[in-house]
Protein backbone atom coordinates (compact mmCIF):
# COMPACT_ATOMS: atom_id res chain seq x y z
CA UNK A 1 0.00 0.00 0.00
CA UNK A 2 1.47 3.38 -0.94
CA UNK A 3 1.99 6.11 1.62
CA UNK A 4 -0.65 8.38 0.05
CA UNK A 5 -3.24 5.58 0.12
CA UNK A 6 -2.47 4.88 3.79
CA UNK A 7 -2.83 8.57 4.63
CA UNK A 8 -6.12 8.80 2.74
CA UNK A 9 -7.46 5.70 4.50
CA UNK A 10 -6.31 7.04 7.88
CA UNK A 11 -7.80 10.42 7.00
CA UNK A 12 -11.16 8.83 6.20
CA UNK A 13 -11.07 6.87 9.45
CA UNK A 14 -10.17 10.01 11.40
CA UNK A 15 -13.00 11.91 9.74
CA UNK A 16 -15.43 9.11 10.57
CA UNK A 17 -14.29 9.14 14.23
CA UNK A 18 -14.69 12.92 14.37
CA UNK A 19 -18.21 12.72 12.88
CA UNK A 20 -19.10 9.99 15.40
CA UNK A 21 -17.72 12.12 18.25
CA UNK A 22 -19.68 15.14 17.01
CA UNK A 23 -22.85 13.02 16.94
CA UNK A 24 -22.26 11.76 20.48
CA UNK A 25 -21.60 15.28 21.82
CA UNK A 26 -24.68 16.64 20.02
CA UNK A 27 -26.86 13.79 21.34
CA UNK A 28 -25.66 14.28 24.92
CA UNK A 29 -26.31 18.03 24.69
CA UNK A 30 -29.77 17.49 23.20
CA UNK A 31 -30.78 14.88 25.80
CA UNK A 32 -29.44 17.10 28.59
CA UNK A 33 -31.50 20.03 27.29
CA UNK A 34 -34.66 17.95 26.88
CA UNK A 35 -34.28 16.47 30.38
CA UNK A 36 -33.93 19.93 31.90
CA UNK A 37 -36.83 21.28 29.83
CA UNK A 38 -39.04 18.39 30.96
CA UNK A 39 -38.01 18.97 34.56
CA UNK A 40 -38.77 22.70 34.39
CA UNK A 41 -42.12 22.10 32.69
CA UNK A 42 -43.10 19.48 35.27
CA UNK A 43 -42.11 21.64 38.26
CA UNK A 44 -43.15 24.97 36.66
CA UNK A 45 -39.72 26.38 37.61
CA UNK A 46 -36.18 25.52 38.60
CA UNK A 47 -34.51 26.21 41.92
CA UNK A 48 -31.33 27.13 40.05
CA UNK A 49 -29.98 29.84 39.95
CA UNK A 50 -32.31 31.84 42.17
CA UNK A 51 -32.56 29.42 45.05
CA UNK A 52 -35.44 29.56 47.46
CA UNK A 53 -36.49 30.37 50.98
CA UNK A 54 -37.06 27.67 53.59
CA UNK A 55 -40.34 28.32 55.38
CA UNK A 56 -41.82 25.74 57.77
CA UNK A 57 -39.93 22.87 56.13
CA UNK A 58 -40.90 23.85 52.57
CA UNK A 59 -38.73 25.71 50.09
CA UNK A 60 -40.53 28.56 48.32
CA UNK A 61 -39.07 29.35 44.90
CA UNK A 62 -40.26 32.53 43.20
CA UNK A 63 -41.02 32.25 39.50
CA UNK A 64 -42.73 35.01 37.52
CA UNK A 65 -44.17 36.55 40.68
CA UNK A 66 -45.53 33.27 42.08
CA UNK A 67 -44.12 31.24 44.93
CA UNK A 68 -43.85 27.53 44.13
CA UNK A 69 -43.45 25.12 47.05
CA UNK A 70 -40.79 22.41 46.97
CA UNK A 71 -40.01 19.73 49.51
CA UNK A 72 -36.35 19.82 50.57
CA UNK A 73 -35.60 16.79 48.34
CA UNK A 74 -37.34 18.36 45.32
CA UNK A 75 -35.56 21.65 45.91
CA UNK A 76 -32.08 20.11 46.06
CA UNK A 77 -32.76 17.86 43.08
CA UNK A 78 -33.92 20.88 41.08
CA UNK A 79 -30.94 22.97 42.18
CA UNK A 80 -28.35 20.27 41.44
CA UNK A 81 -30.04 19.41 38.14
CA UNK A 82 -29.76 23.08 37.15
CA UNK A 83 -26.04 23.11 37.90
CA UNK A 84 -25.47 19.83 36.05
CA UNK A 85 -27.48 21.16 33.10
CA UNK A 86 -25.30 24.26 32.80
CA UNK A 87 -22.01 22.36 33.19
CA UNK A 88 -22.92 19.58 30.74
CA UNK A 89 -24.40 22.00 28.21
CA UNK A 90 -21.31 24.22 28.28
CA UNK A 91 -19.02 21.18 28.03
CA UNK A 92 -20.94 19.90 24.99
CA UNK A 93 -20.77 23.32 23.35
CA UNK A 94 -17.02 23.59 23.95
CA UNK A 95 -16.27 20.01 22.84
CA UNK A 96 -18.47 20.42 19.76
CA UNK A 97 -16.73 23.67 18.86
CA UNK A 98 -13.29 22.11 19.37
CA UNK A 99 -14.22 19.10 17.22
CA UNK A 100 -15.31 21.44 14.42
CA UNK A 101 -12.12 23.51 14.73
CA UNK A 102 -9.84 20.47 14.43
CA UNK A 103 -7.83 20.54 11.20
CA UNK A 104 -9.05 18.32 8.38
CA UNK A 105 -5.52 17.36 7.35
CA UNK A 106 -4.08 14.16 8.81
CA UNK A 107 -0.35 13.66 9.25
CA UNK A 108 1.56 10.63 7.94
CA UNK A 109 0.99 8.67 11.19
CA UNK A 110 -2.80 9.01 10.88
CA UNK A 111 -3.09 11.40 13.84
Amino acid sequence: MSNSTATTTSGSAAQARRKRAESVVFTIGLLNFLAFLGHVLADKTSAFPGGGTLVNGVYLVVSHGHEIAFTPAEFWFSYVHGIVFVVVHLACMIFGWRLRKMPQKVNSRGL
